[in-house]
């Protein structure tokens, strides 16, 4: 048993003078890892948000009936001061032109990265953790009285509307069903190792937001963005920010003692760690890869709107040493593209590569002789736009919150995620081994038509425990009996395909698209696994989380947390450092201002 003393940070504060004295004292874990997976803090009013069916398993053992549960929900989601906003425009992610599969519709993603979009993205919300939980059909809808999108909830048999975006139960019937499920995939895994800090605030920490290039261009969407503040607007109240902020920040000690460099690298050939730094250990060729990865989207300082060139601090990395040669991977290491380095020290800004996105590889080259070719330091800072829902809340008076960590089965899994998109037809088919027989990346509609299959590969040194798959199909409008979907999977080899069950599409589907994405456990962690795939007429899009375990588990680790508030506007903090999932407690004063909480693995010789 390892004992841990919390620490008050608050100037001028004492135990003594506040007549507490608090150990807390916790079950040191067998040799795991020296990352942590998924940190994330669970209190009375913040419930797990890591999945869907986290969310929802904390929602069912808090409320006993449907009803009540209905009312939880929909109240979590209508906070005033954290539930989810109307964005006129919504939000936009990547380069497909087709607003289906470019607007955000994920619910994690509407949940925890922005914390607003358009009616589809919150209506959706609501009805994907209603089916999560098992406790009856939902469907999207149009309200009769202002022909708005809602959502309809089976709950206890019979149907009631929900509007997230008005905030406000529906009396009557909807007139018109439309569609469900949204699409689903995104995931709120990440690793932080050894050197890594994550911060996370409760106000916007300069002009950092997602922005696209069609956004930049509406002019009506442009005059809501350039009004003080600056930054997306929700409706009604068009001058309250509707998004925030965190910092990752990555050093880890590359002199002296392997640890940090060991626990942080994602894969390396032929280096070692010196008391001058990473260096090759034969002489050669070499190399490090460094994951960058965060569930939050990446986001730059945001300039001028005109000029995205001007956007700047997204992901910085800055380095020293000599003869290294430096580049980066938006695909898993599938393709990788250079960056230049003049001279040491260097500083590498890599907004125009990595903007937009939830990470990158990082790949170190060395050539030459040991100690001719060597990485001194290496310090990576991230900004993340985030949604205040995502945030751990401090309250006023006593304080309790659960650190919890893994996955959503239990395990301590890193995701990598397949970005195969049907827009560009190499993105779509860079992991594709058996083609389609008609691909249409500009048709927007009917893309993939015929069975297609994938490849899948963990990382070296790691297996695929369990995954999420999924698409987006088209759907024939006038021949509904003529829309099927097939999707399958194997492992190790593209033969003995097992099918996946996909949940029957509701009656009075009437959209041009629906959606499936499922989660799939495997009774043995693979190396690969293949996927095939067909849609009837179409398949629109693909998609691909492979949740991965390490094959040699890691040194245990520490974790550092710390929360920042003002009370009665003095400046308040609190610090508490476990080494497995626990619980701890604090006071936290009158009139609570929150500023931060901040997740910190130490390094270096800790």
């Amino acid at each position: 048993m390892r004992c841990l003393l919390m620490r008050c940070l608050t100037p001028g504060w004492s135990w003594a003078a506040a007549g507490l004295t608090t150990l807390v004292c916790l079950l040191t874990g067998a040799p795991g890892s020296a990352e942590v997976y998924a940190p994330r803090l669970v209190g009375p009013r913040d419930p797990d948000g890591y999945s869907l069916s986290t969310l929802a398993a904390e929602f069912a053992a808090r409320h006993s009936d449907d009803a009540a549960r209905a009312a939880a929900v929909f109240a979590w989601l209508t906070d005033p001061n954290r539930g989810l906003r109307l964005v006129e425009r919504g939000v936009w992610e990547g380069a497909d032109p087709v607003p289906e599969f470019g607007l955000v519709g994920d619910p994690l993603k509407t949940l925890a990265v922005y914390g607003y979009g358009d009616r589809r993205a919150l209506a959706g919300t609501l009805a994907a953790i209603w089916t999560t939980g098992g406790w009856g059909r939902a469907r999207l809808a149009l309200r009769a009285d202002t022909r708005q999108l809602v959502s309809e909830l089976e709950v206890a048999g019979a149907w009631r509307a929900f509007d997230v975006a008005a905030r406000e139960t529906v009396a009557g019937s909807t007139v018109q069903p439309r569609y469900f499920p949204v699409p689903r995939g995104h995931t709120l895994g990440f690793v932080l190792r050894r050197g890594e800090r994550f911060t996370q605030w409760w106000s916007p920490q300069g002009e950092r937001w997602h922005l696209t290039e069609a956004e930049a261009k509406d002019a009506r969407w442009r005059e809501a963005l350039e009004a003080l503040p600056r930054g997306p607007k929700a409706i009604p109240a068009a001058n309250e920010p509707v998004y925030t902020q965190g910092q990752l920040i990555y050093e880890p000690l590359l002199r002296g003692r392997p640890h940090d460099f060991a626990d942080g690298v994602t894969f390396a050939a032929n280096v070692e760690v010196t008391s001058e730094g990473l260096t090759l250990r034969e002489a050669g060729e070499g190399s490090a890869v460094f994951l960058v990865q965060s569930p939050y989207v990446l986001v730059p300082e945001v300039g001028k709107l005109d000029d995205p060139k001007d956007d700047r601090e997204a992901s910085v990395v800055e380095l020293d040493g000599s003869h290294l040669s430096v580049s980066y991977s938006r695909n898993a290491g599938a393709t990788w593209l250079a960056l230049e380095t003049k001279s040491f020290p260097a500083r590498l800004d890599l907004t125009p590569q990595v903007a937009g996105g939830y990470g990158y590889w990082l790949r170190i080259d060395f050539q030459g002789e040991p100690g001719h070719s060597v990485l001194r330091s290496l310090r990576i800072t991230s900004w993340v736009q985030m949604a205040r829902r995502s945030l751990p809340a401090v309250h006023p008076g006593r304080n309790r919150f659960v650190l919890k960590t893994g996955d959503s089965t239990g395990r301590n899994t890193f995701p990598v995620v397949i970005d195969a998109p049907t827009h560009d037809e190499n993105g779509f088919l860079r992991p594709v081994i058996r083609p389609p027989r008609t691909f249409q990346p500009g048709d927007p509609g009917q893309r993939v038509i015929g069975p297609f299959t994938a490849r899948v590969s963990a990382p070296p040194q790691s297996r695929i425990a369990w995954f999420t798959a999924g698409g987006s199909f088209a759907f024939a409008l006038e021949t509904p009996a003529a829309t099927t979907a097939d999707l399958a999977f194997a492992v190790e080899q593209p033969a003995s395909f097992q099918p996946l069950a996909l949940p029957a599409l509701p009656a009075d589907h009437a959209h041009a698209h629906y959606h499936h994405d499922l989660d799939v456990p495997l009774e043995q962690p693979a190396r690969v696994v293949y996927f095939r795939g067909e849609g009837r007429p179409a398949l629109n899009q693909f998609r691909v989380t492979a949740h991965c375990l390490r094959d040699q588990p890691r040194d245990p680790s520490l974790l550092r947390i710390t929360h920042r508030w003002k009370s009665a506007n003095q400046p308040q903090s609190f610090s508490v450092e476990l080494t497995e999932p626990g619980a701890y407690e604090f006071e936290a004063g009158t009139d609570v201002v929150n500023e931060s909480v901040e997740f910190f693995v130490p390094g270096g010789e800790h």
